[in-house]
């Protein structure tokens, strides 16, 4: 489901704990070594004894796909990571799909034990008799595991120059973890180094592949250091560049009908140029969607509030070039998959997304006013999206009210940002995630959810073309030669 605001995820595994000079990363990761921390074990509570022979079940059938008897006892973990590498290393990045089988075999088959007491390190101490550190290590993995497999296509897209990093940029990963080293001497608040370590090991990786790589790092290294200590730096580290997902639903793809072979190849070449335009060779294909999101949150974080004269300026553009087709069968999911052959999810995202960015762009300066105010929401209050995210996550699996539960996490998005940033969002946010959900639902719930205030409703290309009377004219045929606003030589 893509969303009305930017995110993208991208993955590394670099703090199963902080300990030994031996520590081994989670594979695709750097073996980097991490200074040791007080470690506060996360999932608290009791894991029973029926719980802990059910968890040890599943936990023995999934090492046994990788040729471990957990019955004897657990390998060290390095050696376990050699393991889940040795597939990665046979079958290249196709080797993530026989991984995250086993991963969503493990989940499904632990259930709620999956985060409860009995996947804690504690939980590994008394199932395999494991020494401290190595407990910690086996525990950490999982949350990372799981993340990975989230977002396996990013992972794949990127593993030939993750692997490049590793074999050929390590140095630049043990300077980071000296310098993080040297600042916990004098540091008063431990969280401050772990962040700095964290942006280093970024910048590395963005400099091996590329800006979308970023968050990927990020969120990998936060959610282990996060899980590590317990979330005691979980709001003093920075904001990955990532949100909150909202489950998929049935998917019902707008704009019915049939795309010709002469529209589609005007829908292709307007497209292909609004993508030149962030630095993407459609013609060789479309990235991952969280990778191309990232490429427009980078106008923002290069130029701030005025980089949404940018972003809109080359949305416009699209949308003159396109005419009538922009609302036509060849932008809904079949078509993004027949251009592009991109896999359902990334269509289905790729085709939500330009009914959002163009009531964005129709309401540009409501978005503008607000900058300051979503950019703090997004990096210190972040946690309230996350909330309204589980909710509905929660609510969803066999509801008979999905538009329902739609309409509460609407109104649960909407609290958030008039609570921190005033009324004048409260339209703002009700109509970007209502046209996401009414167009990836082709208008399933349309009635059925809150009356939004209204803005600019976009209910036709005229009225949107007429928008755009600031943007360049005849943008069909200069589109391709030359990407519009000053931004397209940096992205």
């Amino acid at each position: 489901m893509a969303q009305s605001t930017l995110f993208v995820a991208l993955c590394v595994f670099a703090a199963s704990a902080f300990a030994s000079k031996d520590l081994t990363a989670h594979f695709l990761a750097p073996r980097n070594l991490i200074p040791k921390s007080l470690q506060v074990k996360n999932y608290p509570g009791q894991c029973t004894a029926a719980d802990q022979t059910k968890t040890k079940s599943c936990l023995d059938s999934y090492f046994l796909t990788y040729g471990i008897d957990s019955s004897k006892g657990l390998p060290g973990f390095s050696e376990y990571m050699k393991r889940t590498e040795s597939v990665i290393i046979q079958y290249g990045a196709a080797g993530f799909d026989f991984y995250c089988d086993f991963e969503s075999t493990l989940e499904t088959c632990l259930g709620s034990l999956m985060t409860s007491a009995c996947m804690n390190p504690d939980g590994f101490v008394k199932m395999y008799g494991l020494e401290q550190l190595e407990a910690i290590n086996y525990a950490t993995s999982y949350p990372v595991e799981s993340y990975t497999c989230q977002y396996k296509d990013l992972a794949k897209s990127y593993y030939p120059c993750m692997m490049d990093m590793q074999n050929d940029g390590l140095q630049g990963l043990v300077d980071c973890t000296l310098a993080m080293s040297k600042e916990f001497e004098n540091a008063t608040d431990t969280c401050v180094p772990i962040d700095h370590y964290v942006t280093c090991i970024e910048n590395y990786y963005v400099q091996y592949c590329d800006e979308g790589i970023r968050s990927y790092i990020c969120n990998t290294q936060e959610i282990a250091f996060n899980f590590d200590m317990d979330g005691m730096c979980q709001n003093k580290m920075h904001q990955s560049t990532f949100f909150a997902p909202v489950p998929s639903l049935p998917q019902k793809p707008n704009y019915p009908g049939h795309c010709s072979l002469s529209d589609e190849q005007t829908t292709k070449k307007c497209l292909n140029a609004y993508f030149a335009a962030y630095g993407i060779d459609a013609t060789k294909g479309l990235p991952d969607y969280y990778e191309y999101q990232a490429k427009i949150t980078s106008i923002t974080d290069n130029y701030g509030v005025q980089g949404y004269d940018i972003y809109c300026d080359y949305e416009c553009t699209l949308e003159t070039c396109l005419g009538k087709l922009m609302n036509s069968s060849c932008m809904n999911p079949n078509a993004f998959t027949i251009m592009y052959k991109t896999n359902q999810a990334n269509s289905i995202n790729y085709a939500t997304s330009f009914p959002v960015e163009a009531y964005t762009c129709a309401n540009k300066e409501v978005v503008k006013e607000n900058y300051d105010c979503m950019v703090d929401v997004s990096k210190n209050h972040f946690q309230g999206i996350i909330d309204c995210s589980n909710a509905l996550n929660a609510a969803l699996p066999g509801t008979d009210d999905t538009c329902g539960d739609l309409s509460t996490y609407i109104l649960c998005m909407e609290d958030l940002y008039v609570g921190l940033c005033g009324p004048s969002m409260k339209g703002f946010i009700c109509n970007t995630q209502e046209i996401s959900f009414n167009f990836d639902m082709n208008n399933f719930c349309e009635g059925k959810m809150p009356d939004c205030e209204a803005l600019i409703v976009l209910s036709s290309i005229v009225i949107r073309i007429t928008l755009c009377i600031d943007c360049q004219t005849n943008a069909e045929a200069h589109l391709p030669d030359a990407p519009p606003g000053p931004a397209a030589g940096k992205l």
